[in-house]
């Protein structure tokens, strides 16, 4: 049966506060996620360097409890209050109802949001009024592709019955997930009309209106091939795609990825209920947003900075963060530098660079090494290794797909270059 979730009342909030305080961890101390780990599987083994706890127990489950906003699994919920040594039938809120369901799963607690507006107007058209079945929500890493799926989730949570994020385990078998995700929706009136775990959801799906949101979806894709092809293990992914697009029913999923499975195109074609979404840098008033929160000084070359940093979440609060400390938040001094400082940022291009097939690493090379735009003959005139031109298109369209390169038109001739950061990367990469 479901369970319905939790949150504090806010006399239940004071009192977690000061059981916070006496113990004298900080809030970011996983110590916590371990004890309450161990609470909930006592026989397992836990500790601090993992990377995974027990089912509920997240930094974002955390960040939800102690903030109380948001509503939790109850297991969770009461793992918590144990180990803060109180009882969790005297902090629980009883008097906030609530008329759906939202299991938000390991999603990631958000206390900053940039502006999104037109994203989100078009995704709410998309799914609320356009009743789209399927959507995938892709981008680089460090886009905000999974920040702006929980808000566009507090904007449209009224218009589902239940709501369930999960994150795709690199380990997660689709009946394993699916199965799980099945316990946070009512058990139906008479037995399922067939055993099989795809079928049990899509039946769900049809008999109440649900929001399933899949991130991390570039897991069960293959690494070191062109975009989209899934994982030999994964392939029953590509049942449960194609269902949720092509059968009827009531409810949506969002897929979140770097890229997006490869039947998404052809079901998008063929489905006006199937989309895909391309997120990409912020606009100049909301990246400019992010500076000023920062502390980031001299307003007038911050356009310089935010085109240098291609308006990316991720990457203009890190460099804020190297402003501020080097350069005592001077954007204008840095720039002067003349130079691109990687970061943080460096391992999760290295992430997606690893994802790519040989060919579209060669490309990425050669784009590389000039500084201006160049052509496909020229692209392909300075491979090292001789290569059709199909195969040439395919891995620019595979590149262009997972936003890694820039095109533009110069006459007729179609050119081609990398972004700023990634040019740096691949430079780097190879000591160019």
């Amino acid at each position: 049966m479901l369970k319905a979730t939790l949150k504090a009342s806010e006399a239940g909030l004071a009192r977690i506060k000061q059981a916070r305080a006496e113990r004298g961890w900080t809030i970011d101390n996983p110590c916590w996620l371990v004890e309450a780990s161990q609470v909930l599987k006592p026989n397992d083994t836990w500790d601090e360097y993992q990377s995974f706890f027990a089912d509920g127990i997240s930094h974002s489950t955390w960040g939800r409890f102690l903030s109380g906003k948001q509503r939790i699994k109850p297991d969770a919920f009461k793992a918590y209050c144990q180990i803060l040594g109180l009882p969790w039938e005297e902090i629980v809120d009883r008097n906030n109802s609530s008329p759906n369901s939202i299991d938000w799963g390991d999603a990631p607690d958000i206390s900053y949001f940039c502006d999104r507006t037109e994203e989100l107007s078009e995704l709410e058209e998309r799914i609320v009024h356009q009743h789209c079945r399927l959507i995938a929500l892709v981008g680089v890493g460090g886009i905000g592709k999974s920040a702006l799926a929980v808000k566009l989730i507090q904007q449209i949570e009224k218009d589902f019955q239940y709501i369930i994020w999960r994150s795709i385990g690199s380990t997660l078998s689709l009946s394993d997930l699916i199965n799980n995700i099945l316990t946070s929706l009512p058990q139906p009136d008479s037995p399922y009309n067939n055993t099989e775990p795809i079928s049990q959801l899509i039946q769900s799906f049809h008999t109440y209106r649900c929001l399933l949101v899949l991130d991390r979806s570039e897991l069960i894709l293959q690494e070191g091939t062109l975009t989209g092809y899934y994982r030999e293990e994964y392939e029953y992914y590509g049942e449960l795609v194609r269902r949720i697009a092509s059968e009827r029913h009531q409810s949506c999923l969002i897929l979140i990825g770097r890229e997006a499975p490869r039947d998404i195109r052809l079901l998008e074609q063929a489905n006006s209920s199937v989309r895909s979404f391309s997120l990409k840098g912020l606009s100049q008033a909301a990246a400019e947003n992010i500076l000023r929160a920062n502390g980031l000084l001299e307003e007038p070359s911050w356009q310089n900075l935010i085109q240098l940093y291609r308006a990316s979440p991720f990457n203009l609060k890190m460099i804020s963060r190297v402003i501020l400390q080097l350069f005592g938040g001077s954007a204008a001094k840095f720039l002067r530098e003349n130079t691109l400082v990687l970061g943080d940022i460096g391992p999760i291009l290295e992430q997606q660079f690893r994802r790519l097939s040989k060919l579209e690493q060669d490309v990425m090379y050669q784009l590389a090494i000039p500084d201006l735009a160049i052509s496909r003959s020229q692209i392909r005139s300075q491979l090292v290794s001789s290569v059709a031109m199909s195969e040439l298109i395919e891995a620019l369209d595979s590149l262009k797909q997972r936003s890694l390169i820039e095109t533009s038109l110069e006459g007729e001739e179609d050119l081609f270059t990398l972004q700023s950061v990634m040019k740096k990367y691949v430079r780097r990469r190879y000591c160019l």
